[in-house]
């Protein structure tokens, strides 16, 4: 399938497996370049070998927990032109939507999906 999506560049937490890694195989086949994050850099080098083998994208590997917010900071930082975030990282408390955005509200330049996540009064993992 091609969703027109060759050269954008994802950014994708939680990407060294599960539905993370199946998200980036997908979207290295459509042509994407990667940024996978997720908290094993042994598990990000595996997931990053297993894509090149398949697709020709570039794929840059961040080990990082999502949960400190330092490390959101810093990936904001330091991807700020991505063309598509995948937000899968485990790490997103469960909350009221009212409790979670005002708990963890978005700030400048970071887009934080907590409240969607939790909207339905539970956490969506």
């Amino acid at each position: 399938m091609d969703l027109k999506l060759a050269g954008k560049t994802a950014l994708i937490t939680g990407a060294s497996k599960g539905i993370g890694g199946a998200t980036a195989e997908v979207l290295a086949a459509e042509g994407c370049h990667l940024v996978l994050v997720a908290r094993s850099a042994g598990d990000l080098a595996r997931a990053k070998e297993s894509i090149a083998r398949k697709a020709n994208v570039s794929v840059e590997t961040v080990p990082a927990d999502l949960s400190d917010n330092a490390n959101v900071t810093r990936l904001a930082r330091e991807f700020p032109d991505i063309d598509i975030l995948v937000n899968n990282a485990g790490a997103i408390p469960g909350a009221s939507c009212s409790t979670s955005t005002r708990r963890h509200g978005a700030q400048p330049g970071i887009s934080r999906s907590s409240a969607t996540s939790t909207c339905a009064g539970h956490s969506t993992r």
